[in-house]
């Protein structure tokens, strides 16, 4: 155990009062000011007195590139494509460094390029590298056209860098196929999330009207009003519409699950 003393303690809703110490047990807290647990497994060389420095829970940020670095995103240059990759991967190294210092202990990936988000998570768990705990995310899937696709012409996009661009959703979908098993996502799910797509796909041959409306208001996120006005039909028509796909759809996935 490692005992803490002397520390103020913000507990992410507010400043307790005064000092304490906090009895570190492994990545856990055990204890906050318990003399009797503290004198039960901590040595002289496991005291630290932190001088009144603020103690608080470790930070964790939402949205993060772990390969960017003083990227301009209007330079032209295509994200991801910017410096060779190994480069690309030092810059990621030096982004956990640094977020460990400024007290981040986990991050959700926002896209990066050659799977390093998944690389890192690796060499931290097997202690090549110190880091956070990451969420780890794939590619940005985009459109023809999108911000990310409008770079000089003269370099083209013959290999992914950060982003995956196809246009559509049958095609969207055949790309988010191709980051399951990178651990973007759990392969527990592979399964089901394979026989959904397999499922509107079918659905899109057979029914394409109710197909839209899955694609207009799951991937899209437009709403049933929306959806009836751009095709000029009422709201209640397209509401049956959703909740038919949707029968369908539960029946064919059930029938293909083990």
């Amino acid at each position: 155990m490692v005992v803490l003393t002397n520390a103020r303690i913000f507990d992410g809703r507010e400043m307790l009062a005064g000092t304490h110490d906090v009895v570190l047990d492994g990545n856990r807290i055990a204890a906050i000011d318990d003399r009797a647990h503290a004198g039960s497994g901590a040595g002289p060389g496991d005291t630290i007195d932190v001088a009144g420095m603020t103690l608080m829970p470790g930070l964790i940020t939402c949205h993060l590139h772990p390969d960017f670095y003083k990227f301009d995103i209007f330079a032209g240059e295509k994200p991801g494509k910017e410096l060779p990759p190994g480069v690309m991967m030092a810059i990621g190294v030096r982004t956990c460094r640094v977020l460990l210092e400024s007290g981040f202990t986990g991050y959700v990936g926002a896209a990066c390029a050659h799977d390093i988000d998944v690389q890192l998570k690796m060499a931290i768990a097997q202690d090549i590298i110190p880091g956070p705990r990451i969420r780890a995310c794939g590619h940005h899937i985009g459109t023809t056209g999108d911000m990310n696709n409008r770079s000089r012409w003269w370099k083209p996009y013959e290999t992914p860098g950060l982003d995956l661009i196809d246009d559509g959703p049958n095609a969207l979908r055949r790309l988010v196929r191709q980051e399951i098993g990178h651990d973007f996502v759990d392969p527990a799910d592979f399964n089901q999330l394979s026989s959904i797509s397999d499922a509107l796909d079918q659905l899109a041959k057979v029914e394409p009207e109710l197909a839209e409306v899955i694609d207009l208001r799951f991937f899209c996120g437009f709403t049933f009003a929306e959806i009836a006005s751009m095709h000029r039909l009422s709201e209640r028509t397209v509401q049956r519409r959703w909740e038919k796909a949707r029968i369908y759809l539960h029946c064919s996935i059930s029938a293909d699950l083990p």
